[in-house]
Formats: structure tokens, sequence, C-alpha cells
């Protein structure tokens, strides 16, 4: 009963529930839908991301005593990026 919102909308045939993410990747690179329905959503978000950035470098960090790791097309940060230091210096 408390998904009822949930399932009326994904009902329709042109509702997506998406993450902030994969929205804001599309308002930057909209793209029609007949081509995510054909190649799914995963598909085009990693095309997009592609393209975007050929060559992403995996950047791997020992934070609050574990192992963090992020994808930047920009040189690792020298930390990682947390509360207070958002750009990891």
């Amino acid at each position: 009963m408390k998904f009822r919102f949930l399932d009326e909308i994904l009902a329709k045939p042109d509702v997506y529930v998406v993450s902030v993410s994969q929205g804001l990747e599309w308002v930057k690179n909209p793209t029609n839908l007949t081509t995510i329905i054909n190649d799914g959503f995963d598909a085009w978000e990693d095309k997009v991301q592609a393209t975007q950035c050929p060559f992403p470098r995996n950047c791997e960090f020992t934070f609050q005593g574990s192992i963090r790791y992020m994808k930047t097309c920009t040189p690792c940060p020298t930390a990682y990026p947390w509360l207070g230091n958002p750009l990891g210096q």
C-alpha cells in the first residue's frame, strides 16, 4: 500500500525512476526515449561517460581506516574528497 504512488507512475510508458546523477547526465546529454528504450539506460549512461572521459583514472585512498576508490577525468586528488575538503587537498 505504501508504494502505491510508485506503482502508479511506473505503470506509465514514459516514466522512469533514476538516480540524481543519471538525471543530471540526461539533462547534460538529452537523448530521445527510443534510443534509451532500445539500448537500455545503463548502456546510454556508459556511452555518455565514455565520450566525456574516455580514459578515467582510478584513484585509491585510505580514508577513515578503509580503502576508498573513485574515478576521475582529472589527476587524482592528494586526499579523498570529503566534507570540509571537497577538493581533496
